[in-house]
């Protein structure tokens, strides 16, 4: 039976991953699904979060490639180049662990870029968008030589033309 092959495997993933941390990242996502997000109260429960993950990493409960992504996407909203940094750190465990983890991959370089700017330095992967007030969204400061579309392709990030027509189809709308 093929529900029942489907249903074992998600309760031994389940059993796999660090369920506290996983409550997490859904609390993380949901909150930013909403229409209109209360940033003060939003910054407040992501310091929450932040502090329960390093306290499990400190614990060393993390142990599945999706735990340290998780924990990455987590601290990957928190606001501070030492955050960007921890977020690059582990989402790069997660895919030294499984090397096809493509969200992991994405994130690592959405954090690197993320970092960078934090840093006030140009991005290099073309992940970060802003948008300042009524101004149309931009890349900011972007090294857009930095990285190959070969490079791209290898971590799940769009290739420079694709990330030129996606800018060019959000100022458009």
């Amino acid at each position: 039976d093929v529900l029942a092959i489907l249903d074992a495997n998600n309760e031994k993933y389940l059993m796999s991953i660090n369920q506290d941390l996983l409550t997490l990242f859904y609390q993380d996502q949901e909150e930013r699904k909403v229409d209109k997000v209360d940033w003060k109260q939003l910054k407040a429960r992501d310091e929450m979060r932040r502090t329960k993950v390093k306290h499990l990493i400190d614990m060393n409960k993390l142990n599945h490639p999706d735990d340290y992504y998780y924990a990455a996407m987590i601290f990957q909203h928190g606001g501070a180049p030492e955050n960007y940094k921890l977020a690059f750190e582990l989402s790069n465990m997660a895919v030294d662990m499984d090397p096809t983890h493509s969200r992991a991959k994405w994130l690592s370089c959405a954090a690197e870029d993320r970092y960078l700017h934090s840093l006030r330095k140009p991005q290099i992967w073309g992940t970060q968008l802003l948008k300042f007030g009524e101004e149309p969204f931009t890349f900011g400061d972007f090294d857009q030589n930095a990285k190959t579309d070969d490079e791209r392709d290898k971590m799940g990030v769009p290739r420079l033309d694709e990330l030129k027509a996606r800018l060019e189809q959000l100022n458009n709308q």
